[in-house]
């Protein structure tokens, strides 16, 4: 009669802590994407965006400026901004200490021509407003986040 050891011996290796080591480079607890195993790849972000600027609202916030991605890959970004409203406005870029990295003024009237901006982003967190006199307080103003 033959005895079957292997099950017991898996047992108490596991009990001692004789674990074999992951087959796999990645740090514990890092799941490789892999689509056949219902492990998807995270899509790439996008490094354009398309940012809608309107003053046509209605209160309490008339006024919005929306980015249509959020976040965006770090890198060469590039805006492409629209104007939905009634009056001229303005695009800037602003960094995490206010300091303006890029600008542009947008005509009015302008729903379906886009004012073309690029720059060059660094990962981080950047303030994209509208700059003329409190329409960033009444809703043109939107945080970005670029990783």
């Amino acid at each position: 009669m033959r005895r079957r050891f292997a099950p017991a011996l898996g047992v108490l290796a596991v009990a001692l802590g004789a674990v074999a080591a992951p087959a796999s480079s990645a740090p514990t607890g890092v799941t490789r994407c892999h689509p056949r195993r219902h492990h998807p790849c995270p899509k790439p972000l996008p490094h354009r965006l398309e940012v809608d600027e309107n003053d046509q609202g209605e209160l309490p916030k008339p006024y919005s400026l929306v980015p249509s991605h959020n976040p965006v890959a770090a890198g060469k970004v590039q805006f492409n901004v629209y104007n939905f409203g009634e009056d001229p406005h303005t695009f800037a870029v602003l960094d995490g200490k206010g300091r303006r990295l890029a600008f542009v003024k947008v005509p009015a009237n302008q729903p379906d021509t886009a004012i073309e901006l690029q720059v060059k982003l660094p990962r981080g967190r950047f303030t994209l407003e509208c700059t003329l006199s409190g329409h960033a307080h009444l809703g043109m103003q939107a945080t970005l986040t670029v990783r």
